[in-house]
């Protein structure tokens, strides 16, 4: 301490001289320059060595403990969530393609049919009637046109009699076709094998085309369908693979994207996606929700952290603390700047400001200052 004191009377009475910038002022003060340092070193570390002492004398004044752990490089992976629902290429709400009054169902719901089985049946009474008159005319027809043509057959008759007759017979095999065509109509057949889910129609009522009789459902051949932002385009493709939630199945499928959609919807500015469902699941209903994970980012070499481990200044850059050693040899929490990337999980990777083999502070890390000294407590 005496020295300093030296030092600085001998800085004070210089400062007095006039200004005159020679050789000899300028070694001058740059040997109190050195000196000054040297003494600034052994101040601080007399400094160190009483805060020290301080620390294990007085029991009120303790270190802040803190945990921390090793950097270290790994995998990276970030999916974006969307929320889709399963749909059937066999899901249909069936109709009749005539007009008539319902006399049969022959299904009841939860059934299962077989394509080309018949559902229900429409009244076709007047059909039916008009085809047996069809039916009687035709025989008619075709006795006259067989003598016609036997007879024209030896050049006997006229021509115009021949032709008369056989234009008589196809006319009347065209409307009986048409009548058969119509009876067909009355009775509404499975288009494919399905379970019949529900039965609206009742006996009695008057069923017209376009108005649902019964639902059919075929749960073989499903998908999830999900609308993505635009903005994901570039990353999603026929095979970019995916995570399927089932929320109420308790059920998570690892799947692909199977087709993309060719629009954009100009209302929410989406692209619609089908995703590849197991059939192994005879709970996955149409309309059942998904919650639909899909990776956009993948790196196979990341410095990773918990995302609530990074803070921020008041300038917007983002810091963490990292533990490291001070001139003394005692720990302390350093302050480090670091570029932040993409989260997921509650992890986020680190661009630049860490290296692997560094220690980041866990435990604490929202109560220390930058160079402040910690307790580092391992476990």
């Amino acid at each position: 301490m005496k020295n300093i004191f030296i030092i600085l009377v001998f800085f004070a009475a210089w400062s007095c001289q006039p200004e005159q910038g020679t050789d000899e002022q300028i070694n001058e003060l740059l040997t109190v320059r050195d000196s000054l340092k040297a003494e600034y070193k052994k101040v601080g570390k007399m400094l160190r060595s009483v805060e020290a002492e301080l620390l294990e004398l007085d029991t009120n004044r303790k270190l802040i403990n803190i945990t921390a752990r090793e950097i270290k490089a790994q995998p990276f992976e970030h999916f974006f969530q969307v929320y889709g629902s399963v749909n059937s290429e066999n899901n249909s709400q069936l109709a009749p393609e005539a007009s008539g009054t319902i006399i049969r169902i022959y299904v009841s719901d939860g059934e299962e049919v077989k394509k080309g089985q018949v559902l229900l049946e429409l009244d076709d009474d007047i059909i039916e009637k008009n085809i047996a008159e069809v039916k009687t005319q035709r025989q008619l027809a075709a006795d006259v046109y067989k003598k016609q043509k036997a007879l024209w057959d030896k050049n006997i008759g006229s021509e115009l009699q021949y032709l008369e007759a056989k234009n008589n017979l196809e006319s009347i095999d065209t409307r009986l076709a048409s009548l058969e065509t119509q009876r067909a109509k009355t009775r509404l057949r499975a288009p494919y094998d399905g379970v019949v889910d529900e039965v609206f129609a009742k006996t009695g009522e008057l069923a017209n085309p376009g108005v649902p009789a019964l639902r059919l459902v075929n749960v073989d051949n499903v998908y999830l369908k999900a609308d993505i932002s635009e903005r994901y385009i570039e990353n999603v493709k026929v095979g970019t693979p995916v995570v399927v939630e089932m929320p109420s199945l308790n059920e998570s499928i690892k799947s692909e994207v199977i087709q993309t959609g060719y629009f954009i919807n100009s209302a929410n500015r989406t692209f619609s996606v089908r995703i590849a469902l197991p059939k192994t699941n005879e709970k996955m209903l149409p309309n059942l929700l998904g919650l639909v994970k899909i990776k956009d980012y993948q790196v196979d070499s990341a410095i990773v952290i918990p995302a609530k481990l990074i803070q921020e200044n008041a300038q917007g850059q983002s810091f963490i603390y990292v533990l490291e050693k001070d001139e003394d040899g005692l720990n302390i929490a350093k302050l480090r700047t670091v570029q932040t990337g993409m989260s997921y999980l509650g992890n986020t990777e680190i661009i630049a400001g860490l290296e692997p083999g560094e220690l980041i502070i866990e435990a604490g890390a929202r109560s220390v200052s930058n160079e402040q000294r910690v307790e580092w407590i391992k476990g």
